[in-house]
């Protein structure tokens, strides 16, 4: 508790009386205090209470960053989910709608303030009951990573390449669960594997993607225990998006991605996106790394409270079907135990599925979406693990490998009960 004596008048000088007060950094904009005058506050009490009394009526909001500091500011300029207003009140950040954003849009920078993840709902971070963390379009970008492992190979609690390269599936661990299988999940909807073929996603395709840690089958239906990965879609904006790159890695791998968005209309009625990657060459190990995909949206908006996004997806991956390298003993060759001339492995989904949300008001949000998958795998490689096959050692003493030829199929539709 600290005593604070401003007398009404000058905002920009009872910021400074306050500071001096109670030993607290402000923190503002010059121009959105200029003009403005307080009532003052007067009396023994908490520096929360005290810049409460002293933006009352200003129309500005305030926000306890740190134990050292506080910004002041106009509503939905502060970056932060919860500012409070002059009379105690929560205030939100607004959600556009028709610019793409709210809980399953941009999160303008690295620390995301809000997900639809966590709780189904429109809700700040900060007040869900759960460890949620999420990988933004601007973390992604400025890493670049060709795989979505790479992706959340960052996060805490996350492990990616438990049993080494493995370019064939996206095999992500939560808390030691693996989550391919039962918890992998694309915008708010179980991605199902087939016996042998997974889904695969495109980093460059996605928004955001938010990682729930621990149980999630109350909302989600049966998952694992470790939690599950939420890839959110891009998908249309009111904002123009206009951009083309190209890319060359050491390994000969080349890359051209592309991103086009904007409004169809003057009313941003209709708004569009279209994403496309084109990705050719090879990773390591001489692993063949091949990837075409496609992926338009369109959004209809009759107001600000009622929206219809349709996402669509088509996608062509080739890689290798086994990428295992030779070993004998516990000593491992530089060698491939198949041959990358005869190794391939192709992955073909497609995926078509929509969105609709309508607002009844601040406290009502009916939201409804659905989504038909195809997935196609088709691989053959070299092993020795067939009947006959292995290191063998022939009438000389010479060691050698035995393989056999071996190949899977793997075709499944996942499609709404």
């Amino acid at each position: 508790m600290e005593s604070y004596s401003i007398p009404a008048g000058s905002l920009s000088s009872a910021r400074t009386r306050f500071g001096a007060a109670s030993g607290l950094q402000v923190l503002f904009r010059t121009s959105d205090t200029t003009g403005l005058t307080t009532g003052g506050v007067s009396g023994q009490m908490s520096p929360q209470a005290a810049i409460s009394r002293i933006v009352e009526g200003t129309g500005l909001v305030y926000l306890l960053t740190s134990v050292n500091s506080v910004t002041v500011g106009r509503p939905g300029e502060i970056d932060a989910a919860l500012a409070v207003s002059g009379d105690g009140s929560t205030v939100l950040p607004t959600i556009n709608m028709r610019d793409g954003g709210g809980v399953r849009g941009p999160i303008g920078g690295y620390v995301a303030r809000e997900s639809a993840s966590g709780t189904k709902t429109d809700t700040p971070i900060m007040q869900t009951a759960r460890s949620i963390e999420v990988v933004g379009r601007e973390e992604v970008e400025q890493r670049a990573p060709i795989t979505f492992t790479d992706a959340v190979s960052y996060s805490s609690g996350v492990t990616t390449g438990s049993y080494g390269y493995d370019p064939r599936f996206d095999e992500i661990y939560v808390r030691g669960f693996s989550l391919t299988t039962l918890s992998d999940f694309e915008d708010g909807l179980r991605q199902i594997a087939g016996n042998y073929g997974t889904f695969r996603t495109e980093p460059y395709a996605l928004e955001r993607i938010d990682i729930v840690k621990g149980p999630a089958s109350a909302l989600y239906g049966q998952s694992t225990a470790g939690g599950l990965i939420d890839r959110v879609s891009k998908r249309p904006s009111a904002t123009p998006v206009h951009e083309v790159m190209t890319r060359v890695d050491d390994t000969r791998r080349y890359q051209t991605v592309f991103d086009f968005g904007d409004a169809l209309t003057d009313d941003n009625t209709w708004l569009y996106r279209v994403v496309g990657v084109g990705r050719v060459g090879e990773g390591s190990f001489d692993v063949e790394d091949g990837r075409l995909m496609l992926a338009p949206s369109l959004t209809y908006s009759s107001d600000e409270n009622t929206e219809l996004t349709i996402l669509a997806l088509a996608q062509r991956d080739e890689t290798d079907g086994n990428v295992a390298a030779l070993n004998k003993s516990g000593q491992v060759y530089d060698v491939r135990a198949s041959d990358p001339d005869y190794d391939t492995q192709i992955v073909k989904q497609f995926q078509l599925g929509y969105e609709f949300t309508h607002r009844f008001g601040d406290r009502w949000t009916l939201r409804n979406n659905s989504r038909i998958g195809y997935l196609d795998t088709k691989a053959k490689y070299l092993t020795g693990s067939v009947t006959g096959g292995g290191w063998k050692t022939d009438g000389s003493g010479n060691d050698y490998y035995a393989r056999g030829r071996y190949a899977v199929s793997d075709s499944m539709l996942n499609a709404p009960d």
